[in-house]
C-alpha cells in the first residue's frame, strides 16, 4: 500500500512539470522516458514517503530549469549553424559568450539544487543522485541500441 501511494504521489508531482525535450522525440516517448527516470530514481534513492514529497517538487523544478537552459542553448547553436557564415566575428563571439553564460547558469542552478537537498536527502542519497543522470542516459542509450538491433 505504501509503495502504491508513493508511486501515485510521484506521478502526480511529476505530471505538472513535464516539459518537451526535443522536437525529434514523440511526446508519448518523452513521457515514458520521464516516467522511467522518476521510477528508477525513486528506486535508486530508496526515498521515504516524506522525502519524496519534498524531493520531487524540487527535482522537477530543477529539471524544468535545466530544460529551459538547454532550449536557449539549442536556439543559439541553431542560429550559429544556420547563419554562421553571415554573422560578423563580433556577433559569433557574442553568441559563444552567450552559450558560455548559459552553461554557467546551468551549473549554478545545479549547485543550488543539490545544496537545497541537504535537509531532504542523506549525503549518500545526494551522491547517488549526482551519478544518476549519466548512468540513466547511458542505460537508456544501450536500451535504444538493443531495440534497434532487434528490429533488424
Amino acid at each position: 500500500m505504501k509503495t502504491i501511494t508513493l508511486i501515485l504521489t510521484l506521478l502526480f508531482l511529476s505530471a505538472g512539470t513535464l516539459q518537451a525535450q526535443d522536437d525529434v522525440i514523440p511526446e508519448r516517448q518523452r513521457e515514458k522516458v520521464k516516467q522511467l527516470r522518476i521510477w528508477k530514481l525513486t528506486d535508486k534513492l530508496n526515498l521515504t514517503e516524506e522525502q519524496s514529497l519534498k524531493f520531487f517538487p524540487a527535482y522537477n523544478k530543477n529539471m524544468d530549469d535545466q530544460e529551459a537552459f538547454r532550449h536557449e542553448r539549442k536556439k543559439i547553436i541553431h542560429d550559429l549553424k544556420e547563419n554562421g557564415d553571415a554573422l560578423t566575428e563580433a556577433k559569433v563571439s557574442e553568441k559563444v559568450d552567450q552559450m558560455l553564460e548559459i552553461e554557467q547558469k546551468m551549473l549554478t542552478r545545479r549547485k543550488e539544487f543539490l545544496k537545497s537537498l541537504e535537509g531532504i536527502l542523506t549525503p549518500k542519497q545526494r551522491a547517488i543522485l549526482v551519478a544518476f543522470d549519466a548512468e540513466f542516459l547511458k542505460d537508456l542509450a544501450k536500451n535504444i541500441e538493443k531495440r534497434r538491433e532487434n528490429k533488424k
